[in-house]
């Protein structure tokens, strides 16, 4: 008995109730056990998880005996608002400064700067340090892509200033030897409204007269030789060449019906250019005379021009030559060519070709000169482009003009451009609008049906 008393004093949880019975005994029992649960038991929270606890003891001091050991729970506190926000800022100022170390420029639209935010908020959350993930953008590199941009406007911007600054010097070299012409100011003719003449420069469409005259001796008055019309075309990026034929017979104005060619060597290119406009309904914009001596010089100063010569050519070619070479001073036989072939025919070889009237009458004789036109064309482009200032000086130093030197000037810096049109080619009077007829003087002339042939050019230059 002594040792069941013994045991209820040592271990009183153990027992129900104490033997002696009573209210007031069992409720302390109840109370004891009680208050041992609950320092047994660890207080866990609903949104915590009972993983990380540790043993809970003074320092110094040891659990009484047959007392279980106390325990407390270590709570993951949630951070606040303020250290979240301080935690953002810190993020995105660390970004900041990695961007500037790395010298990329990052562009980042809307989308990509609220996901960068959002996932630097859940690294705060969670106490990571790391701003590896926060800041990782989407695989492509927005940066990298706006720096190749920058380089290519970089390089176009180069580029025109480039093209700009050449355009300029090789616009004031060619206004310089323009001074050199043979300027003839354009005076506007009042009468010229009734022609019925297609708008200035209408559909972008320029017309210029070259003048070849048959003078032999420098300053003499002369006769137009040959006169071939040079259409600029933009619009259908063509040139038309259209050979006005010499014989044509025409009303010259103040001097009545005559030879067209008549026209030159009674008032120059000025009275030329209105007869044409008013028989032809051709707005001329600018003309271009050389003679003889000056159609050498432009030929030798482009390296001559390559031109096919058939047998029949050939003796013709060679008795023009010699005539030119004793008009020059030059062994009659010089520059001969004897046989057909191709060559690179020279000033004087030329001008002997483009005169050959006895093949094919004067229709083959206009188009073998629009042939030379086109071999000198592409022979121009072709040279090297530090000769050509030597070639504008040459050109301009025997041309006789009524053409402005801006109008000159941007003429020739257009040549480059003008080789990469089409070029077609014919001549008026057109096939089936002609017929001989003669002069009450007896001399034959080639009379034609103005209303078809000014219709025809329309069709064919202005497309109308």
């Amino acid at each position: 008995m002594a040792r069941n008393d013994d045991e209820r004093n040592r271990f009183p949880s153990s027992y129900s109730q104490p033997t002696g019975g009573g209210s007031t005994g069992v409720k302390k029992t109840n109370d004891t056990v009680r208050n041992a649960r609950r320092e047994s038991v660890p207080i866990i929270y609903q949104d915590e998880a009972p993983e990380r606890t540790k043993k809970s003891e003074a320092p110094g001091t040891k659990p009484a005996a047959g007392t279980p050991a106390k325990t407390e729970t270590v709570r993951k506190v949630k951070r606040t608002e303020s250290e979240v926000n301080r935690k953002v800022k810190q993020t995105e100022s660390e970004v900041n400064r990695k961007v500037k170390q790395t010298d990329r420029p990052v562009r980042e639209t809307d989308a990509q700067h609220e996901e960068r935010i959002r996932r630097a908020e859940k690294a705060a959350n969670r106490g990571d340090d790391s701003i590896a993930q926060a800041t990782d953008l989407p695989e492509e590199e927005p940066g990298k892509e706006g720096k190749k941009k920058r380089k290519k406007h970089r390089f176009l911007k180069f580029l025109l200033w480039l093209i700009l600054i050449v355009s300029l010097v090789e616009f004031g070299v060619i206004y310089y030897f323009t001074g050199k012409a043979n300027i003839k100011p354009k005076t506007e003719i009042a009468e010229e409204d009734s022609y019925g003449l297609p708008g200035k420069y209408e559909k972008g469409v320029t017309n210029i007269l070259l003048i070849g005259t048959d003078a032999r001796i420098v300053g003499e008055d002369s006769r137009s030789d040959s006169m071939i019309i040079v259409s600029i075309c933009p619009l259908q990026h063509k040139m038309y060449l259209t050979s006005v034929l010499r014989d044509s017979y025409v009303d010259i104005p103040g001097y009545g019906k005559n030879r067209l060619n008549h026209a030159y060597q009674m008032g120059g290119g000025k009275l030329l250019t209105q007869t044409i406009e008013q028989n032809f309904g051709i707005r001329i914009d600018g003309y271009m005379a050389v003679d003889f001596y000056s159609f050498i010089e432009i030929i030798d100063a482009i390296g001559g021009v390559e031109i096919d010569v058939t047998a029949p050519e050939v003796h013709y070619v060679d008795a023009y030559l010699s005539e030119i070479n004793q008009l020059m001073g030059i062994p009659a036989q010089d520059s001969f060519i004897y046989k057909e072939g191709v060559y690179n025919l020279s000033g004087r070889q030329a001008l002997a070709y483009g005169r050959i009237r006895y093949i094919g009458t004067d229709f083959g004789r206009t188009n073998r000169q629009r042939t030379v036109i086109q071999a000198a064309l592409k022979k121009t482009v072709r040279t090297n482009p530090l000769k050509w200032p030597g070639i504008v000086n040459t050109i301009m130093e025997n041309i006789t003009t009524d053409m402005s030197r801006v109008q000159m000037t941007l003429l020739a810096m257009r040549v480059p451009f003008l080789a990469t049109y089409r070029i077609e080619s014919n001549q008026i009077p057109y096939d089936n609008t002609w017929w001989n007829d003669t002069m009450p003087n007896g001399q034959e002339v080639l009379s034609m049906d103005m209303e078809a042939v000014i219709r025809t050019f329309r069709e064919k230059v202005y497309g109308k």
